[in-house]
């Protein structure tokens, strides 16, 4: 006889009873009893002929019998009362092996169950509508919901059958939006919504729309049989069943959450990580529904010495470790009144979706996906981090320094359960969305809304984006569009969606634009991209290229892009969706994005492993030489010594060391010392021609020329840190060719005034 709890477990069954042969008569031989029953009691007594009762008769014939209604079940049925007393309103009897299995139902089924595990999950077969009348409290529930959904935008989105995708596969039963783009083939289910479909349903994201990260099935569970096995350092260990966890206090609120692999392509065309690529659309935002992480852990008693929580998923989840997936997280966050956590068991006033968890998920505000628990099984509470289902929580979800190329070399190094190195709250972080990769539009004298979206993490509010079309020179502040309302602690969950009015025809000439995002504590995106093994945290400026086309046009070139056509299915729609495209002949995007194209230049720029080869010339100014080259001025018989910039640099340094100490003072306005005035200065000093300056042209006697003023700079030539003959090529001459390209005319008048001796003469 097969375990009875499988039983139990695949038909949802209240009490499961087995039957078998003993001796003349079939008797009770085993029981499951969720709801500790009587009836229980009551069949122990019971025994029967092969052909008498139900039981008799089912193991005769082997064809099962099931009454929906047990009211409408015959006499022959003698423990009738019994059942009805109990509150069972669905019985059947089935044949297995030697004996029979009796199951009894609390609520009334529609069809005879089945032994064997079922190929769905609750989901799609108990009744939405009576689970959530069970819920103590709904119709507030749906109140706040609905106002919050009212008040912030809400664009449903209708797939509530199987994809064809899934029909060969376990997940064959899921409802799923065939539009979403699969980033691991077919199974497991890893996806993103198109970014322009995402664009469009606006600021809260339909389930069926939400980004997905499954590691391995989709599990089938059930509301009516789930539990949450709690224990560890708590003063009432339990099973919680979901009836009992939803007479907890609720709360509800919008929270975005992003998977840390968002942009991850882009990383990986710098060097292959250990990750799928992730176009930037691993973000969605929903209002949860669920019970406060702390209320649960004061209604089990979480004890003092208690320092981490262990949440997991079920058994089977995923291929490696014990096979659940599992996070660790701190008791001070988990019972942090500032950080709404909780168990949440509906999003957008509907039950969780089996791809989010149904029926209960953790959900931790500001963290990143990776470290939420879907279909949560498990929660110990211990001591110390981790249990013995944290091989994910280990072995996942770290930034890593730029060396670590390989797991072997993390192992090595033994960095994997470094602190230093884990990911919990995410990084800030933007994308563009409009214009749409490959987008085309027309040039003329109108404006262009450039949109897109921003997160930060730990409740930071995104508080500045802007733009830039030309490198970073000027930046143009962005509209923020933020539908949320912060909380008492100044905290915001959610993305926020930002545009800016650009000039079509400036887009026509820039070549590139860019966006960063800012937060509350100024921390910003970084320009450049920072590779990591496992491509997480990806958030560099998010850079649109822009090319011309024939007829007045122009398009745009995402960094990358991601879609089913060039991965599960040829035929698929293209990506993005509803926008004017520029295509190749061949129906085809023009381009994969321009990192793709330029993968080559991408990684001779970014990959880890190159030798630490050093060069004097390397730095800024070699990065900005496009912005700083400037026309090399023609000198007759100059000097050819290569050191002259040193030269002036020294030059600059000795007559600022030698400021008086008001002059020094950063309190005294510079601007009391003009040229004018010193120029006035020198004249009453003296007037001297070339010829009376190129007398002084030696180490005891050295004069130079600067814009027409003499200085005397004799004091200057030991102390120079190059040696005199480096200073001298200088003497006796007019330097102010070499002098004035990199100091303001007013150095010397502002600084150093007292070099000055006098006027060179007409």
């Amino acid at each position: 006889m097969a375990p009875l709890q499988n039983f139990s477990d695949n038909t949802q069954a209240s009490i499961v009873l087995a039957w078998t042969m003993q001796g003349k008569h079939l008797k009770l031989d085993g029981c499951v009893n969720k709801e500790y029953m009587e009836y229980a009691d009551t069949s122990e007594l019971a025994k029967y002929m092969c052909g008498e009762g139900c039981v008799g008769k089912v193991f005769e014939t082997k064809q099962p019998i099931f009454f929906q209604d047990v009211n409408s079940a015959p006499d022959d049925f003698e423990r009738k009362g019994q059942a009805l007393a109990q509150g069972l309103q669905s019985m059947a009897f089935l044949p297995y092996e030697n004996g029979v299995i009796e199951l009894g139902f609390l609520k009334r089924i529609s069809k005879a169950p089945t032994l064997e595990k079922p190929d769905w999950g609750g989901y799609v077969s108990e009744n939405h509508a009576d689970i959530l009348a069970s819920i103590p409290g709904i119709q507030e529930v749906h109140q706040e919901v609905q106002a919050l959904m009212n008040q912030i935008g809400y664009v449903p989105n209708k797939a509530d059958t199987p994809s064809h995708y899934d029909k060969e596969n376990t997940d064959k039963w899921v409802p799923r939006d065939s539009r979403l783009n699969r980033l691991t083939g077919i199974h497991p289910f890893n996806c993103e919504a198109p970014l322009s479909v995402l664009r469009e349903h606006k600021y809260l994201t339909p389930a069926s729309l939400h980004y997905v990260r499954n590691h391995g099935i989709c599990p089938k569970m059930f509301w009516e049989s789930h539990s949450i096995d709690i224990s560890g350092l708590v003063g009432r260990p339990m099973k919680l069943t979901m009836a009992e966890l939803v007479k907890l206090p609720t709360i509800s609120l919008p929270v975005t959450l992003n998977c840390a692999g968002n942009r991850r392509k882009e990383q990986n065309l710098i060097q292959k990580g250990i990750g799928f690529n992730w176009g930037c659309a691993a973000a969605s935002t929903v209002v949860w529904t669920g019970v406060p992480l702390s209320a649960l852990l004061e209604h089990v008693g979480i004890q003092d010495t208690a320092k981490w929580v262990n949440f997991a998923g079920p058994n089977g989840e995923v291929p490696a470790g014990d096979t659940t997936y599992g996070a660790s997280h701190a008791r001070e966050i988990c019972m942090n009144p500032a950080r709404p956590c909780m168990l949440a068991f509906m999003m957008n006033g509907e039950l969780l979706h089996p791809d989010h968890g149904y029926p209960v998920r953790l959900l931790m505000p500001g963290y990143i996906g990776g470290r939420m628990i879907k279909w949560l099984s498990t929660i110990t509470v211990t001591e110390t981090e981790g249990d013995e289902h944290s091989h994910y929580h280990w072995f996942d979800n770290r930034v890593f320094p730029k060396h670590i190329s390989s797991k072997e070399i993390a192992t090595a190094e033994n960095i994997w359960k470094d602190p230093a190195y884990t990911i919990n709250d995410r990084n800030i972080n933007s994308a563009i969305w409009s214009p749409a990769h490959c987008a085309k539009i027309t040039v003329s004298d109108a404006m262009y809304t450039v949109r897109g979206y921003a997160y930060a993490g730990a409740g930071r509010p995104v508080n500045r984006v802007e733009v830039t079309v030309n490198n970073a020179q000027n930046w143009r502040p962005a509209k923020i569009e933020r539908f949320e309302k912060s909380d008492k602690f100044g905290q915001c969950w959610c993305w926020i969606f930002w545009s800016v009015e650009v000039p079509i025809k400036v887009l026509a000439n820039c070549g590139e634009f860019a966006v960063r995002a800012w937060d509350d504590s100024q921390n910003c995106q970084p320009e450049r991209p920072s590779w990591n093994m496992m491509g997480m945290m990806c958030n560099p400026w998010f850079r649109v290229k822009v090319h011309a086309l024939g007829d007045d046009e122009i398009w745009f070139e995402h960094p990358t892009q991601v879609d089913n056509r060039h991965s599960i299915d040829k035929t698929a729609p293209l990506n993005p969706q509803n926008e004017d495209l520029h295509l190749l002949p061949d129906g085809n995007l023009a381009s994969p994005g321009w990192m793709e194209r330029m993968v080559e230049d991408v990684q001779t720029v970014y990959a880890p492993g190159k030798p630490e080869t050093l060069d004097s010339e390397e730095g800024w100014e070699r990065e900005k030489q496009h912005m700083t080259k400037k026309s090399k001025p023609k000198v007759e018989q100059q000097s050819a010594d290569p050191c002259f910039v040193a030269v002036l640099q020294a030059l600059t340094n000795w007559v600022r060391s030698r400021l008086t100490p008001d002059a020094a003072d950063k309190s005294t306005p510079v601007a009391s010392v003009s040229a004018p005035a010193t120029v006035a200065a020198a004249a009453s000093l003296g007037s001297y021609t070339m010829a009376d300056v190129a007398q002084h042209n030696s180490a005891t006697s050295c004069w130079i020329v600067l814009n027409g003023e003499v200085l005397d700079v004799t004091t200057f030539v030991k102390d120079h840190p190059g040696g005199d003959s480096v200073i001298l090529s200088f003497a006796g001459k007019d330097a102010s060719v070499m002098f004035n390209p990199i100091h303001s005319q007013d150095v010397i008048a502002q600084y150093a005034p007292k070099s000055v001796i006098g006027k060179l003469a007409q």
